[in-house]
């Protein structure tokens, strides 16, 4: 049992950590892709989410600086896409 998904968890949705797993490693993916300041392609959506009224979740530090486990969980997604 994890200490991010718990039992509480998986008995009000019905996913355990397992279903879930792909989605997360696919989605840090897509964070460290698109985490460069010079990639103008998601400019617009970092510009709204980095306003109070959106609590700056696109200035948070695990975005702007993502940390060890969402590049581990990017480079699984990487090698499960090739093979």
């Amino acid at each position: 049992m994890s200490k991010f998904w718990s039992r509480t968890m998986i008995h009000y949705t019905r996913y355990t950590e397992e279903d879930i797993m792909p989605v997360v490693e696919k989605l840090a993916l897509a964070l460290l892709a698109n985490a460069d300041e010079k990639t103008p392609k998601y400019r617009a959506i970092k510009d709204k989410y980095s306003k109070s009224g959106n609590c700056r979740v696109s200035v948070s530090p695990e975005l702007t600086s993502p940390s060890t486990a969402i590049r581990s969980l990017a480079e699984r997604a990487k090698a499960n896409q090739l093979g």
